[in-house]
């Protein structure tokens, strides 16, 4: 138990943004609007936002004062590294990749799996 402890502690404190889990959730919220800013703002432009996605009115789904309703989902995935999104076997090679290349693999996970569902997320009427 001891060397689980351990690990959790450099993952939180060495590998995670900086207060992720602070009261505030500081990180959680800066890696949310990063998130949506590869997804609908200036970084839309990488590929990921298609033709469908962009049919979304960004204005109305994302207001400037508030994030997304879909953050509600995207924030928990970055507060638990995905073991409560993913299956088993997918969480444990995230957090293999996660552990040896960094932070940087939990956005590319996220963005992957607001792509593969576009489709879910284009057709919503209702955001909540």
């Amino acid at each position: 138990e001891e060397q689980v402890f351990w690990i959790l502690v450099v993952i939180v404190e060495k590998l995670l943004p900086t207060e992720m889990y602070g009261t505030a959730l500081e990180g959680a919220i800066i890696e949310q609007e990063v998130l949506w800013k590869y997804v609908f703002g200036e970084r839309a432009n990488n590929g990921l936002n298609s033709k469908r996605m962009s049919q979304l009115n960004a204005a109305s789904f994302m207001p400037r004062d508030r994030m997304p309703p879909l953050s509600m989902v995207t924030t928990q995935w970055f507060m638990t590294l995905f073991v409560t999104a993913l299956p088993t076997e997918t969480w444990l090679r995230v957090w293999d990749a996660f552990l040896y290349q960094g932070e940087k693999v939990l956005m590319r996970v996220a963005l992957t799996l607001v792509k593969l569902h576009e489709d879910t997320i284009v057709r919503m009427t209702d955001p909540m």
